[in-house]
């Protein structure tokens, strides 16, 4: 029987797959309109890898840090992520280093609205300065000085 929520996006679904069966992390920009069906690709691209490796959702809010940290811990409580091992954020800075440990520890990370999460206030609430890099496909992401 036809799964009619969800049809077509076979190049997109089989690109996804292609990155995620890779088993190393990387940065993936998934857009669309609202409402279109980016998230239940994701989700259709990990039943079909029938992946293993641990997954956190967060809804990124439109807020000050405080609110996107609120979600953050939120989410790594709602998905049982051991505290022991990833710490609780309290600032931009240690988010970030956060994500950067779980993706490397084979954590598959999705930030909803991440277009919320705009650098000008990462730059602004940092108390280090980032030069800004680009990030490629397998590249590791640049370092804050002193990080």
């Amino acid at each position: 029987m036809t799964d009619w929520r969800f049809y077509g996006r076979k190049e997109q679904l089989a690109e996804l797959e292609r990155m995620l069966g890779r088993k190393r992390w990387f940065f993936a920009k998934v857009t669309g309109r609202r409402r279109i069906g980016k998230i239940t690709l994701i989700q259709r691209a990990m039943e079909e890898l029938n992946n293993t490796q641990p997954v956190v959702y967060v809804q990124i809010p439109d807020s000050e840090p405080t609110g996107v940290l609120s979600a953050v811990n939120d989410a790594l409580e709602t998905f049982h992520v051991p505290a022991d091992q990833y710490p609780r954020p309290n600032d931009l800075l240690q988010l970030a280093k956060l994500l950067e440990s779980m993706a490397e520890n084979g954590f598959i990370l999705i930030l909803d609205e991440f277009q919320y999460f705009s650098i000008a206030r990462v730059m602004r609430n940092s108390a280090r300065i980032c030069r800004p890099a680009s990030i490629g496909w397998g590249q590791r992401p640049h370092r804050c000085q002193g990080a």
